[in-house]
């Protein structure tokens, strides 16, 4: 029974010992550091992952504010000058006869230039460098190290992002996201001493910036190259016109495409167009008299909707003459019609224009521009009966 009694207190001591030794070792591991040297560097793993996320996405939602343009205001520009027969200048502009080509109707043509940069490439000016010279020159300010307090300080080297983007066309329907790749050399040194180097990060944003981008350039160049094109997107994107001084955006949005939630949106700017009007047939005034009263009361010219009508005191025709009017706009702006009568104040021939070469002008106008063709009357007094 002594022996027993022994035994128990011999394990019993055991026991205690190998509970103080534990206690003992969970303490002298937790004074050495290394659980908070590892935690650490995970809290400053997950700072640069979180600031390359939060400044990629600053950087494509800039981007897309701005028509993937550095500094530009407008992404579509009014034509300029000429190229063969295709002239900027009213009434010229867009080429004589318009849009009558050959016996048929041409609509394609020269009404506008569009600016927008590359998307692939190096050159500081493509969509690929403007957004990696974006977040080199951000995530920097970011990444706070004065947070870590005493448990760590940080050497940081310079920084540099790749993008990871749909390429080849095929490659273009499957595209989900891109991927900014961050090389940023980085030197930890933990509160207990240990240098740590770190040096790769990644963040994976679901844009589909390539597709995106080429439904944009598409719609860009049709709009610049063909005056009939009305904008429009594939199913799951959205487009929206809005009128701004001196011209217009188009916003697409991408609904596959999300920033903080919010489907990515490129506003592509463009910057007034005139709008073109269609010749008006001078050979239907062929040989037409318009008149004169004795006292001075001319025929009235004027426009209603779509119509130039010139009504005569003393016709020796159909009465009113009408000609139809019509104008094609690149913006798809609501277009006017107005006319000038030179000489009048209250849009009758004046008497001034009897006998003499004589012209009125018809104008297409929108919002800002306007585009128009004079057109000559034969103008003569009434036959006194």
């Amino acid at each position: 029974m002594k022996g027993q009694v022994v035994l128990f207190i011999i394990v019993g001591i055991l026991v205690v010992m190998a509970l103080a030794f534990t206690l003992y070792a969970t303490s002298t591991l937790k004074k050495s550091g290394l659980p908070k040297s590892k935690g650490a560097i995970e809290d400053i793993n997950n700072l640069v992952s979180v600031c390359l996320a939060k400044v990629g996405e600053e950087g494509l939602y800039a981007l897309g504010q701005q028509g993937f343009l550095n500094e530009s205001e407008w992404l579509v520009l009014p034509p300029q000058g000429s190229i063969g027969v295709r002239s900027s200048d009213v009434p010229a502009y867009p080429f004589p006869g318009f849009p009558y080509f050959n016996g048929s109707l041409l609509f394609t043509g020269y009404y506008g230039v569009s600016v927008l940069p590359p998307l692939y490439g190096p050159n500081d000016n493509s969509v690929e460098r403007l957004l990696t010279s974006f977040v080199e020159s951000r995530i920097v300010g970011c990444a706070d190290w004065q947070s870590f307090g005493n448990q760590a300080t940080v050497s940081a080297g310079v920084p540099h992002v790749a993008l990871g983007i749909a390429r080849a066309p095929e490659d273009f329907q499957s595209e989900t996201a891109i991927t900014l790749q961050l090389d940023w050399p980085l030197n930890v040194t933990t509160s207990d001493g240990q240098m740590v180097p770190m040096g790769s990060f990644a963040a994976r944003l679901p844009v589909r910036l390539a597709s995106v981008y080429y439904i944009a350039k598409g719609l860009l160049d049709a709009d610049v190259s063909d005056v009939s094109y009305v904008p429009s997107v594939p199913s799951g994107l959205v487009l929206e016109k809005s009128l701004v001084e001196n011209g217009s955006f188009l916003k697409l949005k991408d609904k596959q495409s999300l920033l903080d939630s919010v489907p990515f949106e490129v506003v592509l700017s463009r910057k007034n167009r005139n709008p073109a009007l269609w010749e008006i047939n001078a050979s239907s005034l062929s040989g037409k008299l318009f008149h004169i009263t004795p006292d001075g009361r001319g025929a009235l010219v004027s426009v209603q909707g779509s119509s130039l009508v010139i009504d005569d005191p003393c016709p020796d025709g159909v009465n009113p003459f009408v000609v139809g009017l019509n104008a094609s706009d690149p913006d798809d702006d609501a277009v006017v019609f107005e006319v000038s009568v030179p000489g009048s104040s209250d849009q009758r021939l004046p008497a001034s224009a009897v006998g003499v070469p004589y012209q009125i002008t018809v104008f297409a106008k929108d919002s800002v521009g306007a585009d128009f063709q004079n057109i000559s009357l034969q103008v003569v007094l009434c036959e006194v009966r």
